[in-house]
């Protein structure tokens, strides 16, 4: 069979496999229909590892049924703390992880979090951060604002730049969004003060239909007690220091999975329910370790034999 013709009968079986109707996990309930990587949609757990920088074993493992790791981040710190007696200095993860909760709590415990966090637009590629933010964006400039994720239409909350001086917001015409009011949003964790900022004529704005949303009148945005942990993580992650650290990242969060999954062959679960997922998966990390380990004293008994005598 030809290539061209083996590549247009796998993506024949992953389309039919995406076709079958999605089910309810009724054998193991304490998991979560998930995408599968194989195609379609299974009953899944996700699973997370903390791996040393120097010499690349899994420090931390664990799982989770609810397919969002974000909730995971300060335990597994905890954890690596109880366990070796000290913090990380430093902690890499990708977007998910980087909630303004997760980078606050890191931030008073001196560990420095490089995490991008999302939405985020380097300073130096925002037009939005200008001298003077009375000055209105050059029309040259405007595609270059930032746009929401879910339409792409609409102007995202980095083409608003937040003055600490007088407590306010800038937006792309120069004009003032004062602080309106603060309330309380739920979150899966508790609650969070948000700080309601609105303008206060946005009618004969030539970016009105680029920036209001839905039927508003008026453009808001909005400020968390965690804003300022937020923007500090973009600015590190921004920075040449920022961007060589977090390549490493790749390489060391994603070479356990790819062993176990390619080399160990393990790529689902033998047991049901999420301690027993749980247990499974800590034996799974520890046999990774230990034969990672034996690699090591290999390596080093060669080390030893060519030292001279």
């Amino acid at each position: 069979m030809a290539l061209q013709e083996k590549i247009v009968a796998r993506r024949s079986r992953h389309v039919k496999v995406r076709e079958r109707p999605t089910r309810i996990p009724v054998t193991d309930t304490d998991s979560l229909i998930l995408p599968s990587k194989e195609g379609g949609y299974a009953p899944n757990y996700t699973t997370t590892v903390a791996v040393d920088s120097q010499n690349g074993f899994i420090l931390d493992a664990d799982v989770t049924g609810d397919g969002d790791e974000s909730h995971m981040t300060v335990s597994t710190v905890e954890r690596i703390e109880e366990r070796f007696e000290q913090k990380p200095g430093q902690l890499l993860a990708d977007t998910i992880h980087g909630t303004g909760r997760n980078l606050q709590e890191l931030e008073d415990w001196g560990i420095e979090a490089y995490i991008p966090v999302s939405g985020q637009v380097i300073k130096e590629e925002n037009p939005a951060e200008r001298d003077d933010l009375t000055k209105a964006v050059p029309v040259s400039q405007w595609h270059k604002l930032a746009r929401t994720s879910q339409s792409g239409k609409k102007l995202a909350k980095s083409a608003f730049v937040y003055d600490a001086s007088s407590d306010c917001y800038y937006c792309p015409m120069g004009r003032r969004l004062p602080y309106l009011r603060d309330f309380l949003e739920a979150k899966k964790w508790g609650q969070v003060r948000i700080r309601q900022y609105r303008s206060l004529c946005c009618s004969d704005c030539p970016l009105a239909r680029s920036c209001l949303i839905g039927k508003a009148r008026l453009r808001s945005v909005y400020r968390d007690q965690f804003e300022s942990a937020r923007q500090r993580a973009i600015e590190r992650m921004g920075s040449a220091k920022g961007q060589e650290i977090y390549a490493n990242r790749k390489w060391l969060c994603e070479t356990p999975f790819a062993v176990i999954k390619g080399y160990m062959k393990i790529r689902s679960f033998l047991l049901r329910g999420l301690e027993k997922v749980r247990t499974e998966w800590l034996w799974i990390c520890t046999s990774y370790n230990l034969s990672k380990l034996a690699r090591e004293l290999v390596r080093m008994r060669v080390r030893f034999c060519t030292m001279p005598v």
